[in-house]
This record gives C-alpha cells, sequence and structure tokens, in this order.
C-alpha cells in the first residue's frame, strides 16, 4: 500500500478535525480528497466548455451533427455516435475530464429535476 507523507502540522489538524467530526483520520482525508478531485474535474470541464463554445463556428463547418470530444482545448475525436465515441476516448485516455459535445446550432435543452429529497454533503 502507498504511503503518503505529511508534515506533523498537517496530521495533527486532521486529527483534531476527525476527533470533532467522529470520523477516522483516513475517512476524513478521503473525502476532502474526493470534494477536491471532483472540483478540479468540475473546473477542468468548464474551461472544455468555454473551448468548445469558442471553436464552434469552426466546427460546425466540419463536424456539424456530429459528436466531438474536446481535451486542453482541442478535438481529440470526432463521432456520429455518442456512446462510441465516449468508449474509444475512454480506452485512449481513461478517466481524464473530456467533454463530450453534440456539434450543433440547436440551443441545448435545459433539463430542471425536483425533488423532495434532502440529502447532507459531507
Amino acid at each position: 500500500m502507498p504511503v503518503l507523507s505529511v508534515d506533523s502540522a498537517f496530521l495533527q489538524k486532521v486529527t483534531e478535525v476527525s476527533k470533532w467530526n467522529q470520523q477516522p483520520p483516513a475517512d476524513l482525508l478521503t473525502c476532502a480528497l474526493d470534494d477536491y478531485i471532483d472540483k478540479l474535474e468540475w473546473e477542468r470541464l468548464s474551461r472544455e466548455m468555454k473551448a468548445f463554445e469558442a471553436m464552434l463556428g469552426e466546427l460546425l463547418k466540419e463536424y456539424d451533427g456530429k459528436y466531438v470530444a474536446i481535451h486542453a482545448g482541442k478535438v481529440v475525436g470526432v463521432d456520429d455516435d455518442l456512446m462510441t465515441l465516449h468508449n474509444r476516448i475512454y480506452c485512449e485516455m481513461e478517466s481524464v475530464p473530456v467533454l463530450f459535445e453534440r456539434v450543433t446550432t440547436e440551443p441545448k435543452r435545459e433539463i430542471i429535476i425536483r425533488s423532495s429529497r434532502v440529502e447532507w454533503m459531507r
């Protein structure tokens, strides 16, 4: 199992928070890192969406109606079928954040999910 080294001040802080949160330190760190990684992935996808929007005019000329995969501001894949494209890109890039969008001038559908369920976030 890999070992992560941290300084004593950080370890002390994690130990204190885990006590008052009644959560083992390993669980606390896992939750914190999961949240941070999720945040980084959303930031990355937001940048890819901005790149897609900036390139849309050019993409329409070449890929109208097709699906594109955008990574690092560049088109890394194109296909008529979203699942085929997704599977191919996943095989090539594994779990790297990649934006998949259909190239079209049609407005995106807005989906609103209403729920009475309340959950406490970590």
